[in-house]
């Protein structure tokens, strides 16, 4: 399953609807909640396809992370010295990859291996901006300040060598990465010097492919983004029209565009793109979010959490079982925040 973004949002430039092509009432699921013992927060950051779980805890005085088994037990590291150390990539062999943030206030990237072997490294140029994600070959996708102080995107290999990236016509400062999937595509988005949205795939040739949907709006704060990859290639995102309307759209394999219906919400964000073409995100009703599943035959599923309402909750991926995971406050200052798994 490809890693989520660092935003981990698919608002365009500001602008937010939520994809629904209908309403539909969620099926029976099962949720679990995902608590560090004696930990508040537990951040909820990535999840595997086999329903492994990765994060961040708070403790007095640095942000470890964990790692949840399927059965339930946790797993904590932390890089030392550092005061976060978090996952933004779990493969299904159980290495973690991710950014460790010293005091001060530098960012460094870790992997960590199935046996618990931690390696660290630093980004080319003047160093990380941002570790993005990881695939299933265990490459980390990040974006860093090259000599010139521009944004670029890096790979890095599991051998430690470094691959990296810039897209021609990028306004240097507006650049994101979505996720880097099993064949080794990156894929993300940029604005041009117009403030014009488009996104890319970076082919694993070093090739830069543009993504513009089609009906996508030329003007500023127009285009197309793009929200996450999955491993058959398939990207999410969005684009505004000419007449600046939010439209959602999947992009298969083959390159051909496909809209998907949308029905007004204040906001939304998108959270996942699964190898079955299964979204999933989170939207808000009246000031409470909820979580919803797209599936890929365009049915939708949301649901509300058991433990109440919560003006502050999301999903932050789906994986192939269909599991989603997610994370919840209560609370005005986040008293109460974990995480939460879904089973179908």
């Amino acid at each position: 399953m490809s890693a989520k973004s660092s935003t981990a949002s698919a608002c365009l430039m500001g602008f937010c609807a939520l994809v629904l092509a209908a309403s539909a009432a969620a099926a029976k699921a099962t949720f679990t909640k995902v608590k560090v013992p004696h930990a508040n927060p537990t951040l909820l950051e990535v999840m595997n396809n086999h329903g492994a779980l990765a994060g961040q805890y708070s403790e007095v005085a640095s942000g470890p992370a964990f790692i949840r088994a399927p059965d339930g037990t946790f797993t904590t590291f932390a890089v030392d010295g550092a005061v976060s150390t978090i996952p933004r990539g779990l493969s299904d062999d159980g290495a973690v990859g991710g950014r460790y943030d010293l005091p001060d206030d530098s960012i460094h990237g870790f992997f960590r291996d199935p046996s618990g072997t931690l390696t660290l490294f630093d980004a080319p140029g003047q160093g990380a901006a941002e570790i993005v994600g990881m695939n299933a070959q265990h490459d980390i996708l990040g974006i860093y300040f090259p000599e010139d102080g521009d944004l670029a995107g890096f790979i890095r290999h599991p051998d430690g060598s470094f691959s990296t990236f810039a897209v021609d016509g990028a306004n240097p400062a507006y650049l994101s990465l979505a996720g880097l999937n099993k064949a080794g595509v990156a894929a993300g988005s940029y604005t041009d010097a117009n403030f014009v949205g488009h996104g890319f795939l970076r082919q694993p040739n070093g090739e830069i492919d543009s993504v513009d949907a089609p009906g996508a709006g030329r003007g500023a704060l127009q285009g197309t983004s793009v929200s996450f990859i999955n491993d058959n290639g398939a990207v999410v995102g969005f684009y505004k029209d000419k007449h600046d309307a939010l439209q959602a759209y999947l992009r298969k394999p083959d390159g051909t565009f496909h809209r998907v219906q949308l029905l007004p919400a204040r906001f939304l964000r998108l959270s996942g793109l699964n190898n079955n073409g299964d979204v999933s995100g989170c939207y808000s009703s009246n000031d409470i979010w909820r979580g919803f599943i797209r599936k890929a035959g365009g049915k939708i599923v949301t649901f509300d959490l058991p433990w109440g309402n919560s003006k502050d909750m999301c999903t932050v991926g789906i994986n192939d079982a269909g599991q989603v995971a997610g994370y919840v406050r209560y609370g005005s200052f986040g008293q109460k925040e974990f995480g939460f798994l879904r089973t179908p």
